[in-house]
């Protein structure tokens, strides 16, 4: 498993003020670029508590240019999280990512 510290972009709701998934992006030059959701690794009460921290945070617009998911709610990208995921697709996406944690 390889780990990266990657800038959370925005959220999947869930009930009971939970999240189902983070969406992640990778800062590159002045913008961010789409690496993919983390829909695992999270506790009932870490994903009431990531949501916690994320609510203040939303936005009308995704921080990635050309981003659609209507699912998503999106956030200020200013949260960090840590990331293991198994490897890379062609694609550019996260294989198999796992949240760890916000930094």
């Amino acid at each position: 498993m390889k780990t990266e510290y990657l800038t959370v972009i925005g959220y999947v709701p869930a009930h009971g003020n939970s999240i189902a998934a983070a969406r992640l992006g990778r800062r590159e030059g002045k913008g961010f670029v789409y690496v993919g959701k983390a829909g695992t690794g999270f506790t009932e009460r870490s994903a009431q508590t990531v949501r916690e921290r994320l609510e203040p945070l939303m936005r009308r617009t995704p921080p990635v240019a050309g981003m659609r998911k209507k699912d998503t709610v999106w956030v200020e990208p200013m949260l960090t999280a840590r990331i293991e995921f198994r490897g890379i697709t062609g694609a550019g996406l996260l294989r198999h990512p796992i949240f760890k944690g916000l930094e």
